[in-house]
Parts: C-alpha cells; sequence; structure tokens
C-alpha cells in the first residue's frame, strides 16, 4: 500500500515546511533538556497543540487554511521518522562518511537522504520515499548531535531549591486551597513563583500543593529520592461507590497524583520537567523532576497493568479481599500524605489538545510493512 502526502500547492508546502521547521527546533531543544526525546514516542496531537501555542501568528493561519489535516498527519509522518533518527543519522555517515550538513550539495544530501531512507524502511515503496525526502532532509540537518558515541550526556536528576517567602500569588493560592475541594492541586504560571525560584523554572507552567505543617517544607527538601513510586488507592467521596486509582508517588511516597485524572488538564501540558511547588506558610520549595509525558505514560500503564495482574492473580499473599481493601482506602494514609486527584487551573489558557488524524505508518511504528 503506498501512501504519500503530497502538498496541493505550494502555498499549503510553505505553510507545512514552516510548521515542520518549529517542530524540528521544539524537538531539538526538548531533547537537549531531557534525553528520553531521543528516538521518542510522541502523541502527534499533544505536540501539535505545543506548536499551535508557541507560533500563535502560524497557528492561526493554519487554522484558517484548509490544511490542517495534512499538516497534522505530515507532522505525524515527521515524528515517526524522528523514532528513528540515530538509524537514519548512521545510515547517512555510512554512505556519506560525514553528518548531513546545511552547506552540503542539494542534490549529494538529497541522494544520502534517499539511500538512508531505504536502508532504514526497507518497505516503504519508491513512492512513498520520494514523498517523505524533504521532511526527513529537515529532521537530519537539525543542530542537535545525536551520536551517542560522539557525546557526554548528564542523567537527569531532581533538582531542589527553597525560599523562605511566597509570592502575592502564591499566597492567594494558600487562601484558595482552604475552600478548594479536598486533594486539589493547583496550577501557575511560571512567574507566579517567587522571583528567586523563577530563573529554575523551564516549564511555562507550575503545580503547586499547599502544605499543612512547616516540617513538611524541610522533609520534601532533604528528600535525597527522587524516583516516582507507585501504589493504589481507594477514595470514598461519600456520594457513590468507592473508586480505586493507580497514584504516582513522588518525595518517597509522601506526594500522591492520580494521572489517570490530571493527565491532558495538567501533565500533557508538560514537556521536559515537572515542576512542583510545595507552599507552606512561610517558605516556597520548589522540586523540579525530569518528566517527558510519553514515556512516562508507557511507563505508567505499565504498573497499572502490573497492578491488575496482582489482583487477578491473587498476589494478596493470601490476606482476605476485603482486609486487602482496607489497606488501600485513602483515609488510611498517614496524615501527612498529600494526594491530588483535582487540579485548578490559574494560568488563564487551559489546555487544549489538538487530536490528529491516523495515519497507518506512523500510527504503527511497528508494522512499516503495512505501507507496502
Amino acid at each position: 500500500m503506498d501512501i504519500t502526502l503530497p502538498s496541493p500547492n505550494e502555498t499549503a508546502e510553505s505553510l507545512i515546511q514552516s510548521g515542520l521547521r518549529y517542530a524540528v527546533a521544539l524537538l531539538d531543544a526538548l531533547t537537549s533538556r531531557n534525553s528520553d526525546y531521543l528516538n521518542p514516542r510522541v502523541n502527534v496531537g499533544t505536540f501539535l497543540s505545543w506548536l499551535q501555542e508557541d507560533h500563535p501568528g502560524w497557528a492561526a493561519e493554519l487554522a484558517e487554511s484548509n490544511y490542517s489535516k495534512l499538516f497534522a498527519r505530515r507532522l505525524g509522518r515527521t515524528l515517526f521518522l524522528a523514532q528513528r533518527r540515530d538509524q537514519l543519522e548512521q545510515s547517512f555517515a555510512d554512505t556519506t562518511g560525514a553528518r548531513l550538513s546545511g552547506d552540503s550539495d542539494a542534490m549529494e544530501r538529497m541522494t544520502a537522504v534517499r539511500a538512508a531512507v531505504r536502508h532504514v524502511l526497507p518497505y516503504w515503496s519508491s513512492e512513498a520515499v520520494e514523498d517523505v525526502l524533504d521532511d526527513a532532509s529537515a529532521l537530519l540537518v537539525s543542530t542537535v548531535p545525536l551520536s551517542h558515541g560522539q557525546a557526554i550526556t548528564r542523567a537527569p536528576s531532581v533538582q531542589r531549591y527553597i525560599v523562605n517567602e511566597l509570592s502575592p500569588a502564591l499566597k492567594a493560592v494558600r487562601r484558595q486551597a482552604t475552600t478548594a475541594r479536598p486533594d486539589t492541586c493547583f496550577l501557575v504560571p511560571r512567574n507566579h513563583a517567587p522571583q528567586p525560584l523563577q530563573e529554575y523554572i523551564h516549564e511555562k507552567i507550575a503545580v503547586v500543593v499547599p502544605l499543612v505543617a512547616s516540617f513538611d517544607e524541610s522533609w520534601i527538601f532533604h528528600c535525597q529520592d527522587g524516583r516516582p513510586t507507585y501504589r493504589e488507592l481507594i477514595i470514598d467521596d461519600g456520594d457513590g461507590p468507592l473508586s480505586m486509582s493507580v497514584m504516582f508517588g513522588l518525595e518517597r511516597g509522601r506526594v500522591f497524583f492520580d494521572y489517570e485524572a490530571l493527565r491532558d488538564p495538567l501533565f500533557r501540558r508538560l514537556r521536559a520537567e515537572l515542576p512542583v511547588m510545595y507552599v507552606s506558610s512561610g517558605a516556597t520549595v520548589l522540586a523540579t523532576h525530569p518528566f517527558q509525558p510519553f514515556a512516562f505514560e508507557d511507563a505508567f500503564y505499565a504498573e497499572v497493568t502490573n497492578f491488575q495482574m496482582g489482583w487477578e492473580n491473587d498476589t494478596g499473599n493470601n490476606m482476605p479481599f476485603q482486609q486487602r481493601v482496607d489497606c488501600l482506602r485513602r483515609d488510611r494514609l498517614p496524615r501527612h500524605v498529600y494526594v491530588n486527584r483535582f487540579v485548578d487551573d490559574l494560568t488563564g489558557s487551559p489546555a487544549s489538545v489538538h487530536t490528529a488524524p491516523a495515519l497507518r505508518h506512523w500510527a504503527l511504528p511497528d508494522h512499516e510493512q503495512l505501507t507496502k
């Protein structure tokens, strides 16, 4: 089956190429911040919403045109190629003995790109290969060095900062928290953080978790373990049947988030890190966790599957069912464990996720033969 995505005219191609240049630049920027973007699996709709947020003028032009669906498909194809970026670069290097550069002869570049695509995607038809050459070339001429043997990469780690002050915006959040639903966190723009902390927040937004006790701030600041944890939690809201969610935890299980409830309004708006401000009455602790939303989603649902298999295989250590359920209840948690199931968005720009139409050769990346 041949799948090609030709542009109907030069105007459409110019608009699409502008968007793809923005996409490659964004992918490079994210890769420099979080190595989980090397050869990534990326949700096309979420990535498109980021491009629209970053380039409103281009986004408005795209929306007014009839090419939004075509661009979404071309973006999907480019991100599909990005999953094989190191293979494409290695194949190109094997062919030419050098990395593709903007100074190369145009015909030489296209010959090398064509050979790389054919080598990495041998099941693609000649028509599909020819159609993707411009997009593959744009990906390969980007500036991020991806040859793993030649680059030194620092492992991402949790960074923690503390200031003995609250910004006026965070004081307002603490007041709002007293009347908000239980288990609510808050989403604020970066400039709502205390001034000394703003330079350490590299996302446009940050999560705020109000703290009840002042000693919690010290415990979180001195926490030595930044790895996420996972646990099941049974909730009784008093107005319906019990519900059970898989939570992921930070700060050695002192803070939990209901990922499935908060995925779209919170976590898919984050790009390369998870900045959380823990706010007591007199101090603000900022913890920035490495976070690649698509890789994390895969890891989270792998944990969900493990929990489901545990119930199906009855791996409860021979504990009676009701006792096992009781141990997972929300009200059995220690007093100073913070659970976040809801989010109040104070950013003024709520989440907007674009849904891109599926295209077989990027929606099913492990079955390239379907495009033959």
